[in-house]
């Protein structure tokens, strides 16, 4: 039932629908309750062509608006697949776009949500032959000419510069990756340690303060978190896969209350809270 209020936004990520139980979770999603809601899904579907379709119209029909931005798992190439990553990176947007997901930047009220491409590029940390030999990106995606990742991620940033000049809003923007290492709790085990290399880039962070967001929603690290970092707020509100339960919140979460983002930003000033 449509609510007489104005349209809440909400957060998720990570759904990872290739799992059945996080694909079961998605399906009993109210196809009533969102209808006037705004819902931001920060990457990491499916690499499947069928499944991101399938997710994208059930979000599409629940939700005033989706936002979309793809992950590292959206772009994973199938054997003999053809083209490259960055293609199969077009490919997904137009695919949500088809199916009445933006990928562009969309109002919400006062503000403006902007959707920010990216990489990684070992700029938190650099692979050790351990965190190489486990991280299937490097298996799964294909670049041009053998590009390495600093040249991958310098052309999806390069992408985003045309969002520059483009807002009149408040700003807040989302990405799949990490846009700084320091949203990461240290308190985890040391061996998490090897997944640094593969969070994301410092010059994330540095193009979204240029844009002068003032709060950045964001994936891939599969734990939640809500932190202020040098007067920007960053939320991560992941599915996860389904043994995660720990550490992912398998929900969705508000960003926006009626009463505005600087009442989130008060509420969480005191800095990380992980679950």
């Amino acid at each position: 039932m449509s609510r007489e209020t104005s349209p809440r936004l909400l957060l998720s990520s990570d759904l990872h629908v290739d799992y059945p139980e996080n694909r079961a979770w998605l399906e009993k999603l109210s196809t009533g309750e969102y209808q006037d809601d705004i819902l931001v899904l920060a990457g990491d579907i499916s690499h499947s062509r069928d499944k991101l379709c399938r997710v994208f119209s059930a979000l599409a029909s629940r939700f005033r608006k989706v936002l979309f931005v793809p992950g590292n798992h959206d772009l994973w190439m199938a054997p003999g697949e053809p083209g490259d990553s960055f293609q199969k990176c077009d490919h997904v947007l137009a695919l949500a776009e088809a199916h009445g997901v933006c990928t562009g930047v969309l109002h919400c009220g006062a503000f403006a949500l902007v959707p920010l491409l990216a990489w990684y590029d070992f700029t938190f940390a650099q692979q050790t032959i351990g965190s190489t030999v486990c991280w299937l990106d490097l298996l799964r995606c294909r670049w041009p000419e053998n590009a390495d990742c600093m040249e991958v991620t310098s052309r999806f940033l390069q992408r985003n510069e045309a969002r520059f000049g483009s807002c009149q809003h408040k700003v807040i923007t989302c990405s799949h990756f990490l846009p700084r290492l320091d949203l990461f709790p240290w308190e985890l085990p040391p061996h998490a340690q090897q997944l640094f290399p593969f969070l994301g880039t410092w010059r994330l962070d540095q193009q979204l303060r240029r844009l002068g967001a003032i709060g950045h929603l964001y994936g891939h690290s599969h734990v939640n978190a809500n932190c202020l970092r040098e007067g920007v707020w960053y939320l991560n509100n992941a599915l996860g896969y389904p043994h995660e339960r720990a550490i992912a919140r398998r929900a969705l979460v508000e960003v926006l209350p009626e009463q505005g983002l600087g009442k989130i930003l008060e509420d969480f000033r005191p800095g990380y809270q992980g679950l």
